[in-house]
């Protein structure tokens, strides 16, 4: 009986990136199906923008939180199939609302620690805009029994609102009384989207991020959607409250979107094997959970809680990312990781979800994708960032990266 070989290594490094543009909600990417979006993204960086030996990843992992209709019948085997990945290719997909490409990075890390690959790709996709309606069997007659699949509760157990009735509280409303806690303004709230979307603005112009980002001709789509839409800073004080007597609009949440994209991973001893150039060394990672309640509060203490691990502080990093689905969780975290918002030039300078919109599912993977390449683009050997995010029912991941 033949051996399986064994590929022991104590560290996982980021040799490849690669996304598609963003798109908004019911936006350019719309009308095409999210396999051959992401299918798209992988062949065209494996056969265009990796000028290396071969990358024959052993597995594909992504996350992809509404696997509803099209996206429901394990997205990652499918796109390794459509994106001429060998067979042999194993394909696996991960849930975890908006950590679920978190899920996807956190395995892919086990199982290259544990020998059992040498080289992963790992994503996230999510197209929100394709998600369907769906309903129980016994109810397919009754329209009020039909629900949406593109976010938040959907055949809600009843054992919940009885028992747990704080569990079933819309993230929206969480971080409502988050900024009412903390004396957060709509005002203030509006600055910092405002902010996050002229940062976004620069970089692209700046094109930052052209190495690895793959345009969509079938959609026609160069780069993202919500940097070529208006977006004129007094129409944000025009909002409504998204909840009754609340303090987030739309202008002040990470909008539902489209798109996919794909870290490419190996054990140091293959990347340096293949020649292959280093672009971080993942330092380590770290999941944190609470009461669903606890949501807006998770992510500065999963951070930190990591950073004691590995014997740092947050004055030691040099970059950090985090997800920003709301802008008063985004104030708050940094506020307990010894940042101000506003004004700390680490923190999220390429702009975030606030501005881009963000499919669900890239929510974490987003920070931890942005985290490598601000790590390649500043050439700074040996700086330590961070990347973090909470998730909805009371879940939070954080992940410190080192550049070479």
């Amino acid at each position: 009986m033949p051996v399986s070989k064994c590929y022991l290594s104590s560290n996982v490094v980021v040799v490849g990136l690669a996304r598609s543009p963003l798109g908004l909600y019911q936006g350019a990417l719309a009308q095409h199906r999210l396999d051959d979006t992401l299918a798209h993204v992988i062949h065209t960086w494996q056969t265009y923008r990796w000028p290396y030996a071969p990358f024959t990843p052993d597995a594909l992992l992504l996350g992809c939180a509404n696997q509803a209709g099209e996206d429901g019948r394990n997205i990652a085997r499918l796109v390794a199939l459509l994106a001429g990945l060998p067979a042999s290719t194993v394909g696996l997909t991960y849930h975890a609302l908006c950590l679920s490409g978190m899920a996807a990075w956190d395995a892919a890390l086990q199982g290259l620690r544990s020998g059992q690959w040498r080289c992963v790709v790992v994503g996230a996709a999510e197209h929100m805009s394709r998600a369907p309606v769906a309903c129980l069997p016994q109810h397919q007659q009754d329209p009020n029994q039909w629900q949406p699949t593109v976010f938040g509760w959907r055949f809600t157990n009843p054992k919940f609102p009885q028992t747990m009735p704080e569990a079933t509280k819309s993230m929206v409303s969480l971080a409502d009384q988050l900024a009412q806690r903390q004396g957060y303004t709509t005002a203030m709230l509006n600055q910092l989207s405002w902010q996050s979307r002229q940062q976004a603005l620069a970089h692209a112009q700046a094109q930052t991020e052209a190495p690895w980002v793959v345009p969509y001709p079938p959609a026609g789509l160069k780069g993202d959607e919500a940097l070529g839409k208006a977006y004129p800073q007094a129409g944000l004080s025009r909002l409504s409250p998204l909840e009754a007597e609340g303090q987030h609009t739309a202008g002040q949440v990470a909008r539902w979107g489209d798109g996919g994209l794909i870290m490419a991973l190996a054990t140091q001893e293959e990347a340096a094997r293949q020649g292959w150039p280093v672009l971080a060394t993942v330092v380590g990672g770290q999941w944190l959970a609470d009461a669903p309640t606890a949501y807006s509060e998770l992510t500065h203490r999963v951070a930190l809680n990591l950073l004691a691990c590995h014997h740092l502080t947050p004055q030691a990093l040099a970059h950090v990312e985090l997800h920003e689905g709301f802008a008063a969780t985004l104030a708050y975290t940094a506020q307990h990781l010894g940042m101000e918002a506003m004004t700390e030039a680490r923190l999220n300078p390429l702009g975030g979800a606030l501005a881009l919109g963000m499919p669900q599912a890239l929510a974490g993977l987003w920070a931890i994708y942005r985290l490598a390449v601000r790590l390649a683009e500043a050439n700074t050997s040996g700086a330590v960032g961070l990347a973090a995010s909470p998730g909805g029912l009371g879940q939070a991941y954080a992940c410190v990266l080192q550049a070479e």
